[in-house]
């Protein structure tokens, strides 16, 4: 058995690391959420959050009280990321774990609940979120590849 140096630890440890990096984005962007309301009042419903990796593992749910309102949040700071928030008594409650690029897309889920809380005479509502297939991807690829260089540091 051979001695590892010190920059073969440190690749070993990066590299694992990037493993770990993809199953987390894989976890996160892989994730759906299915929203349930039920109209209360005229300005508030309430609704159940439920979140499904890839639409089929359970990945948690949560029963928010009293949604009165949707709003778009942005966050330019290095590059435009999006994504809606449901406004509730005393919280705001994100739609999904992650952030997506595409403003349109996050816009089109935005309006959709909206107009659904806006609509007085519909007393319950539903809204699925897909998930985020380009982020699923790379954190896909981040797996592939970094599985690939530990299989060849294991050699």
């Amino acid at each position: 058995m051979r001695k590892l140096h010190w920059i073969e630890i440190v690749g070993f440890i990066a590299t694992g690391l990037c493993v770990l990096l993809g199953l987390l984005i894989i976890w996160l962007t892989g994730q759906s959420t299915h929203l349930s309301c039920v109209r209360v009042t005229p300005t508030a419903a309430n609704c159940l959050l439920q979140r499904q990796f890839l639409g089929v593992i359970p990945a948690g749910q949560r029963d928010i009280a009293n949604v009165s309102g949707v709003e778009l949040q942005e966050d330019c700071f290095d590059s435009c990321t999006y994504w809606v928030e449901l406004r509730a008594d005393k919280e705001r409650v994100s739609l999904t774990h992650f952030a997506t690029y595409s403003r349109r897309r996050a816009q089109m889920d935005e309006q959709a609940l909206a107009q659904a809380l806006a609509d007085h005479p519909v007393t319950t509502f539903q809204h699925t979120s897909r998930p985020e297939w380009l982020g699923f991807a790379a954190g896909l690829f981040l797996v592939i590849f970094g599985g690939g260089l530990l299989w060849w540091f294991r050699r």
